[in-house]
């Protein structure tokens, strides 16, 4: 009896892990292409602003 509930105990904790794995994998991903957006903005706003000071 204790041996299943042991079991099923590691067993809802490994689903656990991955659900935790899973949804740090989502977040950093999300945060490296808004990152990359962000960034990629600001280089552009950069360039539009030199360009406008150029003419």
């Amino acid at each position: 009896m204790t041996a299943l509930e042991d079991g099923g105990y590691s067993a809802s904790l490994h689903v656990f892990g991955l659900l935790i794995g899973t949804l740090m994998a989502f977040g950093l991903l999300l945060l490296l292409i808004f990152g990359a957006r962000w960034v990629w903005e600001l280089i552009m706003d950069k360039k539009s602003a030199d360009s406008s000071e150029g003419r």
